[in-house]
């Protein structure tokens, strides 16, 4: 019985000592993310925006609307 105890014991311990070491990971991860972001230009944290899927003309395409659009002369 005695034994029983000492084992359910050292288990509660171990678990507590498990969630308290992933407590400290989670914050040291935490710290080292604020720590790059703090670091990091303005700039660069702007660029690394996901792009919108924009349409890419070629040159031909836009004389075209141009014209279609009036706004350079024939």
């Amino acid at each position: 019985k005695a034994d029983n105890r000492r084992i359910e014991r050292e288990q509660r311990a171990a678990k507590r000592a498990q969630r308290t070491a992933d407590r400290i990971a989670k914050a040291e991860a935490r710290l080292a993310e604020l720590r790059l972001k703090a670091l990091s230009p303005k700039q660069t944290r702007k660029n690394q925006q996901k792009a919108s899927a924009g349409v890419v003309y070629s040159p031909e395409q836009i004389a075209e609307l141009n014209k279609t659009l009036g706004l350079v002369e024939v």
